[in-house]
């Protein structure tokens, strides 16, 4: 057996405890996340609720801030991928105003997952939309979850979701080739309308489809 001694100089020394001192690796994720928010690529992969949605807003304006008076045409886009089934209506709705607002282009991506419920409106609002051929869109009436109780209280809401369900039916045929005959049609028969790709091209859901 080789029992001939390790031998390191003070410098070398010195330098090995300078390492250990040092900060330690930063994790897959922090380095993803930093890749992402320098490359303005965001993610909605849950449901649409104020914790999922208030950093995107935050970074949509962010990023406005920081492009200043630069044109339109000089700007990064900013990648929104969207893989969601719904979810809070009224966050949608900031959501959607943030990007209307943003100057800075915001890209749509549904890249094989689902964009239903309160995604399809959420994706007609980016500048520029891009659909692959696995993903899934769904279009339904909004569903109620409320806790009223009187008689009168359910009259009221019923005509408050109304309004609503009437504001993203309008919305989905300013922003597409849909007639607003056939979202009346399917809330008529209660029906869930799962888009086929031949339907979101027809339609004009997307406006490239990969």
């Amino acid at each position: 057996m080789n029992n001939e001694t390790f031998e390191i100089t003070e410098e070398e020394l010195a330098e090995v405890l300078e390492l250990a001192q040092q900060e330690p690796f930063e994790s897959i994720g922090t380095e993803l996340e930093k890749h992402m928010y320098q490359n303005r690529t965001l993610y909605l992969n849950e449901e649409v609720t104020p914790e999922t949605v208030s950093h995107i807003i935050m970074l949509i304006h962010k990023y406005n801030h920081d492009d200043g008076d630069m044109p339109v045409d000089q700007r990064i886009p900013i990648i929104l991928y969207i893989n969601t089934p719904g979810g809070d209506v009224y966050f949608g709705m900031s959501l959607i105003s943030a990007i209307e607002n943003s100057i800075t282009p915001v890209v749509g991506y549904v890249d094989g997952g689902i964009c239903m419920s309160m995604g399809m409106p959420l994706l007609l609002s980016c500048h520029y939309r891009i659909v692959t051929r696995h993903s899934t869109l769904l279009y339904h009436e909004i569903r109620a979850n409320s806790d009223v109780a009187t008689l009168r209280e359910i009259r009221n809401t019923a005509q408050h979701y109304e309004h609503i369900q009437n504001k993203i039916d309008e919305y989905i045929v300013e922003n597409t080739k849909v007639p607003l005959e056939l979202l009346h049609e399917k809330r008529e028969r209660n029906l869930d309308w799962y888009l086929t790709i031949e339907e979101v091209e027809k339609y004009g859901f997307a406006h490239e489809i990969l």
